[in-house]
């Protein structure tokens, strides 16, 4: 806990790419880090998720696609998910 406090007081802006790929394993690594930026509501602190759910195939290092969705739903009214045609 002293750890994710001391990061959580230095990152205000996470990016994680190849999100497709992340494992339910990874992503409780990490997941009260972004509780706190998505739920703080300051707009000051941002967490994007990157990545293509179409990839999520190959299930590399057991990653699920299905964190995608969930975490909609549970930020709903936060996050937003986007599109790129091209």
């Amino acid at each position: 806990m002293f750890l994710d406090f001391r990061i959580d007081q230095e990152i205000d802006h996470w990016l994680i790419d190849e999100f497709q790929a992340t494992s339910r394993e990874q992503w409780g690594a990490i997941a009260n880090l972004a509780d706190e930026i998505l739920q703080a509501g300051s707009g000051r602190r941002t967490c994007f998720r990157v990545g293509d759910g179409k990839q999520a195939i190959y299930r590399w290092r057991n990653g699920d696609a299905r964190l995608f969705a969930e975490l909609l739903e549970r930020y709903r009214g936060v996050l937003a998910a986007d599109t790129l045609d091209e």
